[in-house]
């Protein structure tokens, strides 16, 4: 049996973590080094520690971890997307630039479009974030829209995905502003 682990840096600890990503917790420990036991974690992109749900060990040194319910966020402004034949955001690598966001929802990863046309509706970053994303789900404007997006996202040529085309699903207006929440 093998798990694959990834030697991180946090402050001035050392740790050696399961690459298996979810929910966000907060880290505040002392010197030294320490352990993590219990759920799988690891350390994203952005350098905030994820993890799973659940119950944790800190072990080696006093510290302190909090759970925040995970998940990330923006508020996006619509607009008509050039080319898609779509209405939402778009950074302009896959299609023209248009609307805007406060802030990538997932800090130091790309989202590249977050548009509903009139038969889908979908999120698109660059890279693969599966091993980030896979369990989370879509909401907007505080509505849980799981049973119709699912919980996996898919990485293909380069971007990572997910997408509905049920009926009830999201959909955006040009000049109205969106919360977006992936949790």
């Amino acid at each position: 049996y093998h798990t694959d682990h990834r030697i991180v840096a946090v402050r001035y600890y050392i740790l050696a973590l399961p690459v298996d990503f979810n929910p966000v917790l907060d880290l505040v420990a002392g010197a030294g080094a320490f352990t993590l036991t219990g759920k799988s974690a690891g350390l994203g992109t952005d350098g905030v520690l994820v993890t799973e749900t659940g119950e944790f060990a800190l072990t080696g040194q006093d510290a302190t971890l909090t759970y925040d319910e995970g998940g990330y966020s923006c508020t996006m402004t619509a607009a008509t997307i050039p080319g898609a034949g779509a209405t939402g955001y778009s950074e302009g690598s896959l299609f023209g630039a248009a609307g805007s966001i406060d802030q990538e929802p997932v800090p130091g990863e790309t989202v590249t479009v977050i548009g509903s046309d009139p038969s889908a509706t979908i999120i698109y970053f660059l890279g693969d974030l599966t091993s980030i994303l896979n369990g989370l789900s879509v909401w907007v404007d505080g509505t849980d829209y799981t049973s119709l997006f699912g919980t996996t996202w898919t990485h293909t040529s380069g971007v990572t995905y997910i997408g509905t085309t049920d009926g009830g699903r999201p959909t955006f207006t040009a000049s109205t502003s969106y919360l977006i929440e992936i949790k």
